[in-house]
């Protein structure tokens, strides 16, 4: 079943590497912190197996996974060598010895042989909002999981992005990653419906939570993020975005911060959910 991937289509160029490499750093160190918060309290990474990590991308998170876990070995599986060969470049000492990259499309590949058994969790993050058909990706990762292994998904949902004084730059930004989203035929409103879709692949629903990220926690590095976004869609959709629209909105938020400065509120949303394989 072939998916359609969005963003994550086509990276290849060393541009579209750097940029979601950006990306993936920011995700990491400014959401990270707060959704362990959550897992650790729902029994993330309590198990004598291992974590499978699906959709890794470069290996960003999953190696700040393997730091706060120190004690839980990670498999990542991913199916873009761009990034792979990101992982596997990095210097030896900020490679986690509890964690690994393998190759795997989880669309069209058998399950790599050398991990399969060796992990009753799964982490899913921020990857679905990126496919056609969530669905497949789901039912995929139920047949690699044991009886009552746990997977643990968390995504964005667009619907619940709010900021307050109204920035017109802000939903600008929403309204172009619904755009391309849609275009590509992707989700972005995706976090609300994981619960239904977990249940439609097999497993059983155990905790849905939204986390409401915001300015206070992040500070302007929020604002930074959402240009960054902007580029991705913009190298990623050209003929939907305009070269100069990130700039454009990236000064559009300057000049909102000259004029608010800390007196502005933002709200930046993830849905994380648990379920367990029947």
């Amino acid at each position: 079943m072939t998916q359609t991937l969005g963003m994550m289509s086509n990276i290849e160029k060393e541009e579209l590497v750097s940029i979601w490499s950006k990306v993936l750093s920011i995700q990491t160190r400014f959401f990270g912190p707060e959704e362990v918060k959550v897992l650790r309290a729902w029994g993330f990474g309590d198990t004598e197996k291992g974590v499978l990590d699906a959709g890794c991308g470069n290996g960003d998170y999953g190696l700040f996974l393997a730091e706060q876990f120190p004690h839980t070995q990670f498999y990542g599986i991913e199916r873009n060598d761009k990034f792979i060969e990101e992982f596997n470049s990095k210097n030896e000492e900020l490679v986690a010895s509890n964690y690994s990259i393998a190759k795997c499309d989880m669309d069209s590949d058998i399950f790599p042989q050398e991990i399969a058994n060796k992990f009753e969790q799964i982490i899913l993050r921020l990857v679905l909002q990126h496919v056609s058909k969530p669905i497949s990706i789901l039912q995929y990762l139920y047949e690699q999981l044991p009886k009552n292994g746990r997977i643990y998904v968390v995504e964005e949902d667009d619907g619940f992005f709010k900021i307050h004084p109204d920035c017109k730059a802000f939903y600008q930004v929403v309204n172009i990653l619904k755009m391309v989203g849609n275009h590509a035929g992707t989700a972005r409103y995706i976090g609300r419906e994981i619960p239904e879709l977990l249940s439609k692949s097999g497993f059983n629903v155990k905790r849905v939570k939204a986390v409401l990220h915001n300015n206070y926690e992040l500070g302007s590095k929020l604002m930074e993020y959402l240009v960054a976004t902007v580029k991705l869609c913009q190298l990623t959709s050209p003929s939907l975005v305009s070269p100069n629209e990130p700039e454009r909105i990236e000064k559009e938020f300057e000049r909102y911060l000259d004029k608010y400065g800390d007196s502005w509120f933002a709200v930046y949303p993830e849905v994380i959910t648990m379920g367990e394989k029947r």
